[in-house]
């Protein structure tokens, strides 16, 4: 029995357990303590030991959980693109999206929110589009409008969660600037899907919603410039539709 054969004996179990964390550790201490030894070890694993730790963690929530999923994606492509794992390639595509929701699922409830954490929700939507990014570069996955309304939505929660800390009291310069920025990245988004020549990538009524409805709550704290930016959005929306 290998080494790789005896680290994994709990391995499933934990997973069908609801162990993720311990499952996690698991996997990924072995591959840290291994992978400076000889490549054969790297036989003993499989795409489905990657693969069914983010489709467990999928149906969590939190950063925590966020960071574990894209720590195990990191290291499946790691693998991948090293020729580490069976040939035969399989879809990534999926697994990038439970990684997207995850990331998404952070910036949930922005009325909770005071403006010191909005900042935090920046950093979270910023670490999901940089693997909207990933995705997008890589040749062997299609990268789906349900993937870029992700982003979409995180932008807009950024929006939702300044108004509210305005509506508390906190700074306006501040509320405003975070969600203003917030609306541009999503405008910026919106862009690119309405001139994708995919017709999996062009935006839905959910994406039309979102960045309309980014831009409007921008308005509500007093931006000047926002009825501009949505009538430059409609102006393109109907161009393209």
């Amino acid at each position: 029995v290998s080494n790789i054969q005896k680290d994994f004996v709990y391995f499933d179990e934990y997973v069908s357990n609801g162990e993720i964390e311990q499952a996690y550790r698991i996997l990924i201490s072995t591959i840290k303590r291994n992978q400076n030894k000889n490549d054969k070890y790297h036989q003993g694993l499989k795409w489905d030991d990657f693969s069914c730790l983010i489709e467990a963690l999928r149906i969590r929530k939190g950063r925590k959980n966020a960071k574990m999923a894209t720590e195990v994606l990191e290291q499946l492509i790691l693998h991948l693109d090293q020729g580490l794992l069976e040939s035969k390639r399989r879809n990534l595509a999926p697994l990038y999206g439970y990684v997207l929701k995850l990331w998404n699922s952070c910036t949930l409830a922005p009325e909770r929110i005071k403006l010191k954490n909005v900042h935090d929700i920046i950093t979270v939507s910023e670490t999901a589009n940089t693997i909207l990014e990933d995705m997008e570069k890589r040749k062997d996955t299609i990268t789906t409008r349900h993937s870029y309304n992700l982003i979409l939505s995180c932008y807009l929660r950024i929006a939702l969660a300044a108004r509210n800390a305005q509506k508390r009291g906190e700074d306006h310069d501040t509320t405003l600037g975070v969600a203003t920025i917030a609306a541009e990245k999503s405008e910026e988004l919106f862009v690119k899907m309405v001139s994708s020549s995919n017709e999996n990538q062009r935006p839905n009524l959910t994406s039309y919603k979102t960045v309309l409805t980014t831009w409007s709550t921008v308005g509500s704290l007093g931006s000047l410039g926002a009825v501009d930016r949505i009538l430059a959005l409609l102006s393109t929306i109907e161009e393209y539709s």
